[in-house]
């Protein structure tokens, strides 16, 4: 199942992703990122409007409950 990550400020589509099994999306795994549209500065993730997104940990990147919206 393909996923789309969008900013909750902006709305622009920040990632895309392919989901396996059931649950929320708490972290995108590197391997299973499609697209990707996302700004970085170190770890820290951004939209490129400024909005944090999360944190790159080096195979997943760790999302901010507030910060995006999953479709």
């Amino acid at each position: 199942m393909i996923k789309r990550v969008y900013c909750a400020l902006c709305g622009r589509l920040l990632f895309k992703y392919e989901k396996i099994g059931k649950g929320k999306l708490h972290h995108l795994w590197r391997g299973r990122i499609l697209e990707d549209h996302s700004v970085r500065e170190g770890r820290v993730v951004l939209c490129p409007c400024g909005n944090e997104i999360g944190m790159d940990l080096g195979m997943r990147i760790e999302l901010r409950k507030k910060a995006v919206r999953i479709e």
